[in-house]
């Protein structure tokens, strides 16, 4: 192609042009990353002056074409694909002098100055910029400045979209999208594509949430990730899970880890995994501070700081959707660790569903791994969230539209997100298998019986085994509850499940192999206002289908169902999870039990 000649590239431009979708024409703009016509940063001004040459019939000025045949040149692999003589270009497709009043085809100039993000303004007023964080620059540059960050470039270009890219912000994009080179050990592992992208990712970032919906492998992508920086690693998650992180950095990471529980070890092994509330009661500390006011008295924790100088590199904090309110100490704990243990340098949040509900949820989330960026909750929320003032206050009624998609894009350098349909071939069910230790007293029944077909009781009832078969009975009601056989109340799985529920996707159904386990679990889920609804013999039909059908209508957040009454003729396809508290040797239960949540066309 000759690149001196103008109607080549006047017919370039219209080739990358119909390069574009449909839609992507209509919204002048990148959707697809399919290698295929403008790239995102390129295509709001490339489009605007095709979509001008060939649809309204207008001529190019010279700055115009200046711009285009600059920003054009980096497509000559695409151009060069094509035989640029079968292009038409319409009669009026021609250049013509830049007037004086260029400026009025553009709302301004974005550029970069070191690290700060300019807007020269062609338009006015342009005063609404200060609500996306801009101020008028203190220097003779004419400009609205805002500390150099992608989500403020991309608020900005939403704000005013007709608006020439600057070759200084073109270059600083491709820095920032540019992936960084990884060991040989990350490209040999198992990992997918994806998988490694978000490994690449998270090195990058150095500060970032890791939004991978379950089954997808935050896990062994954070581990590597870890090996691929170095230095000692804390591990924060929910209890349940401290014994899976534990198996999953040996497997991955061939490293021993160190699990902190009630209280801190001996801190020697690179690998450090505790529970929030470890974390709060053993690794942080604060002052309370007295208030009175009018004639009340309340006491508040402030000036919280790290109970010791701590020896850590990197914290990663697992479900972190667990600390989306702001206000709770949980969250005031992680906020701590992360952004005062001073020697930190990286710290990830991992979650496979950060909001709950509406998305101010990613707020603090946000905060935790940029205070600077992120100070203000009301001002995050108004921009996502659609609000209504009543007489009680503000309340959140909805998200905006294409919120969700506009997060992703603008902090993009900090967010990492895909979800399952995104991702091809995943099998019919993706397993997790959680260790949960007993309670002493709960392993020395289970032990007894075991060994010796035998266990004797605190009240010194004695509970037999007659043959091998009730002796698997006994110890599958040993490890669930001793309760179940008359013995003491102990039930770690069954508290599991409801710390689970915390951060699994819901809807969830339970599996039990106990009528009374399924009766228990349901009371103890009601009473943390869980919607829940009960599948077991007893269970009336009429009743049962109106359980099932409210299910999959999203009106239950739980069913606790056995497998034998669950497994012929319930459609439970609506379940996100599915929990096993207690295994069912009875394959055909199994097996169908597994089918009634399969999802169709995966």
């Amino acid at each position: 192609m000759d690149w001196d000649d103008t109607k080549s590239i006047l017919k370039a431009l219209a080739l990358l042009y119909e390069l574009q979708t449909p839609e992507e024409q209509q919204a002048q703009t990148t959707v697809l990353d399919n290698s295929v016509g403008f790239n995102a940063i390129d295509a709001g001004f490339l489009s605007s002056v095709a979509y001008q040459m060939l649809k309204e019939g207008k001529g190019v000025s010279t700055r115009q074409f200046s711009i285009v045949k600059s920003k054009i040149q980096k497509y000559h692999a695409q151009i060069e694909e094509y035989d640029l003589d079968y292009v038409e270009l319409p009669e009026t497709a021609v250049l013509y002098e830049s007037r004086d009043d260029f400026a009025d085809e553009h709302a301004g100039l974005i550029y970069v100055d070191k690290d700060r993000l300019l807007f020269e303004p062609y338009i006015y007023p342009t005063t609404q910029v200060k609500a996306i964080g801009f101020r008028w620059a203190q220097d003779d540059s004419a400009s609205w400045e805002s500390p150099l960050t992608l989500s403020a470039f991309e608020q900005l270009r939403e704000m005013f979209q007709n608006c020439i890219i600057s070759d200084s912000v073109t270059t600083w994009l491709e820095e920032v999208d540019k992936p960084v080179q990884l060991s040989d050990e990350v490209y040999k592992s198992e990992l997918l594509a994806f998988q490694r992208e978000a490994v690449g990712f998270m090195v990058k970032a150095k500060r970032g949430l890791l939004g991978l919906a379950p089954g997808l492998g935050k896990t062994p992508i954070s581990i590597l990730a870890i090996k691929e920086l170095g230095g000692r690693t804390l591990i924060i998650c929910p209890l349940p899970l401290l014994y899976n992180w534990k198996r999953e950095i040996k497997t991955w990471a061939n490293e021993d880890a160190e699990i902190w529980h009630k209280g801190i070890g001996d801190d020697v092994e690179l690998w450090v995994i505790t529970n929030y509330e470890t974390a709060l009661r053993y690794l942080v500390k604060y002052d309370i501070k007295t208030i009175t006011k009018d004639g009340k008295v309340k006491k508040t924790k402030v000036n919280w700081r790290p109970i010791e100088k701590f020896d850590f590199d990197n914290l990663i904090i697992d479900e972190s959707v667990l600390i989306k309110n702001r206000k709770t100490q949980r969250s005031k704990t992680i906020y701590t660790l992360a952004n005062k243990i001073k020697k930190i340098k990286h710290v990830y949040l991992l979650s496979g569903s950060p909001v709950t509900k509406f998305l101010d949820d990613m707020w603090h989330q946000f905060h935790v791994l940029d205070r600077k960026r992120f100070p203000s909750y009301w001002t995050f929320t108004k921009n996502y969230c659609v609000l209504e003032e009543t007489y009680w206050g503000i309340s959140l009624i909805a998200n905006k539209e294409k919120a969700a998609q506009r997060i992703k894009q603008e902090y993009r350098d900090i967010y990492f997100a895909r979800t399952q349909d995104q991702v091809l071939d995943l099998p019919d069910w993706i397993f997790d298998t959680l260790e949960i230790p007993m309670h002493p007293q709960q392993a020395k029944l289970y032990r007894e019986m075991q060994n010796d077909f035998i266990a004797t009781l605190p009240d010194g009832d004695k509970i037999v085994a007659p043959n091998i078969l009730a002796q698997i009975i006994r110890l599958i009601q040993f490890a669930s509850n001793p309760a179940l056989i008359g013995g003491p109340d102990l039930h770690p799985k069954w508290s599991t499940v409801v710390d689970l529920l915390e951060f699994e996707e819901l809807p969830a159904i339970i599996w039990t192999n106990f009528i009374k386990t399924a009766e228990m679990i349901e009371q103890f889920l009601s009473k943390k206002k869980h919607k829940v609804g009960m599948l077991i013999g007893k269970t009336k039909d009429t009743v049962r289908d109106s359980i099932v059908q409210d299910f999959q209508r999203g009106l239950l957040d739980v069913i606790v169902a056995h497998p034998a009454v669950g497994k012929f003729g319930l459609t439970l396809t609506a379940a996100k999870t599915a929990i096993y508290v207690e295994r069912s040797y009875n394959g055909d239960d199994y097996y169908q039990s597994l089918h009634r949540v399969r999802r169709f066309g995966t």
